[in-house]
């Protein structure tokens, strides 16, 4: 599992980069189609926000693998696939995979380094989240679910602030009503979590909080749907 999670990483992830950064060149090309151009915009900034997370993650994964003493290749493999993000992103300059645009440029650029290495890192994390619900459904659909929700409402938001919605959608309210409602919601989470851990075991926690974050995200996918009205 792990070596071959590598292989799908090596090949999968400057696929995914490349079709990210077409996307981003089409969207530039069309300076008539605002919605795409505020789309792409909006890509963009969480692509560099999910960056800063899987960094995180694979330090996290660095130092629990230290204190578990785990085996040389979690090390070795974690390396491979954040060097050669960089290593892909500066390598597909010499060939013509990318048409010529401010985005897809045929020279050493930050913004083509920063998608391949976010790629890489992510499309490892998604296939040990797919092992995960091989292991344990329950728990593997819950946080792929909660992923999936998490990032599509950030690109949601963000959209709806580059895309300079009309008076009659008040996105300022809207946001803080909703982080209000989150953080009271997760701030409840919190509470159960430790109550949980404290006098049924952390089974029973667990339990607790895969039943949480399943009705969380289904209410806030909803919420979103609530908040798509035609063309708005």
């Amino acid at each position: 599992m792990l070596w071959f999670s590598l292989i799908f990483t090596i090949f999968f992830g400057p696929l995914l980069a490349l079709i990210t950064l077409i996307f981003f060149n089409e969207a530039e090309i069309n300076t008539d189609k605002k919605k795409i151009r505020a789309m792409a915009k909006a890509v963009k900034w969480n692509s560099w926000f999910l960056l800063a997370v899987e960094i995180g993650l694979s330090i996290a994964v660095v130092a629990l693998s230290a204190c578990g003493h785990a085996p040389w290749d979690i090390y070795l493999i974690v390396g491979i696939i954040n060097v050669g993000g960089l290593v892909s992103g500066a390598v597909i300059t010499c060939f013509d995979f990318l048409p010529e645009g401010n985005c897809c440029k045929r020279k050493l650029s930050l913004l083509q380094l920063g998608i391949f290495w976010c790629a890489n890192v992510t499309v490892y994390h998604f296939c040990w989240l797919v092992i995960g619900v091989m292991i344990n459904a329950l728990w593997g659909v819950t946080v792929l679910l909660f992923v999936c929700v998490v990032i599509g409402a950030s690109v949601f938001i963000t959209y709806n602030y580059c895309y300079e919605p009309s008076d009659t959608f008040d996105w300022k309210t809207a946001f803080i009503l909703c982080a209000a409602g989150l953080l009271s919601v997760w701030a409840l989470v919190v509470v159960v979590i430790l109550a949980g851990q404290s006098f049924f075991g952390r089974e029973t926690a667990d339990d607790v909080v895969k039943t949480v974050t399943l009705y969380v995200t289904t209410a806030f996918i909803s919420w979103i749907l609530s908040m798509m009205k035609g063309d708005d």
